[in-house]
C-alpha cells in the first residue's frame, strides 16, 4: 500500500514513516522541510497544505492518508483545518477514500455531551494553544460532512517511546 503522510517529518510524523516503512508500505512524506536523517526510502515532496497542486501531488500517487499536522509558532492557526480540507479535496478528485487524523483531545463536535473533563480540556488548551483547538474543531467538522472513510485520533498526550504499550480506544457518542 502506497500512504502519504501529511507532517511527515514532525515528531508524530517521522514515528508513522516509520513504522509504515518497517511493514512494507511506500511512503510519500509530505511537509514544510525534512532533516537530514528522514528515511531515503521514502518520498519527500516539500510543500505547504495551502498549496493545492502540492497537496494533490502527495495524495494523487496514494492509496491512503494520514494526516499528523499541527499548529506550531510557524504554521498559522488553520493549518489543520485547511490542510485536512485541501488534502479531502485531492482524494474525492483522484479516488482516494481512506484518511486518518491525528487532533488532540479537546477537537470534540457539537453534538458531543460536555462533560466535566471535556470542558478542563478546553480551558487548559486555550490557555497553551489559543487556536489550536478551534482549529482541529473545525477539521473535525468537515470531515463529518465528508463522505470519505475518515478516523479521528484524538490523542490527549504522545509521548517519545517504544510503542509497546496497552491502549484503549473508544467510540464518541453522536459520531453516528
Amino acid at each position: 500500500m502506497r500512504i502519504a503522510v501529511f507532517g511527515a517529518n514532525g515528531k508524530t510524523g517521522r514515528r508513522l514513516v516509520d513504522q509504515a516503512l518497517k511493514r512494507g508500505h511506500e511512503v510519500v512524506g509530505f511537509d514544510i522541510g525534512f532533516d537530514e536523517d528522514f528515511p531515503s526510502s521514502a518520498e519527500k515532496i516539500l510543500g505547504d497544505v495551502h498549496d493545492e497542486a502540492k497537496v494533490e501531488e502527495a495524495v494523487g500517487r496514494s492509496d491512503a492518508v494520514v494526516s499528523a499536522l499541527g499548529v506550531t509558532k510557524r504554521s498559522g492557526e488553520d493549518v489543520v483545518s485547511t490542510g485536512v480540507k485541501n488534502i479531502s479535496k485531492a482524494m474525492r478528485e483522484n479516488g482516494v477514500d481512506r484518511l486518518v487524523v491525528l487532533t488532540g483531545a479537546g477537537a470534540t463536535l457539537e453534538s458531543e455531551s460536555e462533560t466535566l473533563g471535556n470542558r478542563l480540556v478546553d480551558v487548559l488548551l486555550r490557555f497553551v494553544m489559543p487556536g489550536a483547538l478551534e482549529d482541529g474543531r473545525r477539521m473535525v467538522r468537515g470531515l463529518q460532512d465528508s463522505e470519505l472513510d475518515w478516523t479521528v485520533v484524538r490523542a490527549p498526550r504522545l509521548k517519545d517511546s517504544d510503542g509497546d504499550r496497552d491502549y484503549s480506544l473508544g467510540r464518541t457518542s453522536g459520531w453516528d
